[in-house]
């Protein structure tokens, strides 16, 4: 057990230390020692904490938690104190609020994107795509790298384009609603 865990009393050296953490970082503050914290759950709970949300290591939790988000989903049974939907939910809003730097999203983006869903898809697809297009997108300028990538692993995922509700978010991104379309932007962007 690492030195951090053998401070805490016996009912918090389980993973209820996150649900603990997350309810009562509003009234005790950060504790930066739950970033080395061993399970992985604790750590990214303690690093939602909004005075952390300039500390590093605690985007670093954040961003490797969303490196296997089904896992997250999963790490405490039932939702946390002001949870609101899946863990990663609340893990992406955070990691997209504090990383300006969309190819450092990147993977976390798409970690997730397996995951994106009809019901799911403000949460999952939204964020990303407003992360990675924080302004609308100009017509007959390249993707950046990283969009590409992006924009490419979306193509691939059909069921994302039957879904009405994903329109408004390519739409604000001042991409192509069409997929079509969106397929010949990536191959144009395409170095040479």
């Amino acid at each position: 057990m690492p030195a951090a865990s053998k401070q805490w009393p016996p009912i918090l050296r389980t993973p209820d230390r996150g649900r603990w953490r997350r309810g009562f970082w509003a009234f005790s503050g950060p504790d930066r020692r739950l970033l080395h914290d061993a399970h992985p759950g604790v750590r990214a709970c303690a690093a939602l904490a909004p005075a952390l949300a300039d500390e590093p290591c605690a985007t670093e939790a954040i961003l490797d938690a969303l490196l296997a988000p089904r896992e997250a989903d999963r790490w405490f049974e039932g939702h946390l104190p002001g949870q609101d939907g899946w863990l990663r939910f609340d893990l992406i809003e955070a990691a997209a609020a504090r990383v300006d730097d969309f190819e450092a999203l990147l993977p976390a983006a798409i970690a997730v994107l397996p995951l994106a869903g009809h019901f799911t898809l403000d949460r999952d697809l939204g964020v990303f795509l407003t992360a990675a297009f924080p302004r609308p997108h100009p017509v007959g300028t390249p993707l950046s790298p990283a969009q590409r990538t992006y924009l490419s692993a979306v193509l691939d995922r059909e069921e994302l384009w039957r879904a009405v509700s994903a329109e408004p978010w390519f739409r604000g991104a001042g991409l192509p609603e069409d997929r079509d379309a969106c397929r010949a932007l990536v191959e144009a962007s395409k170095p040479v």
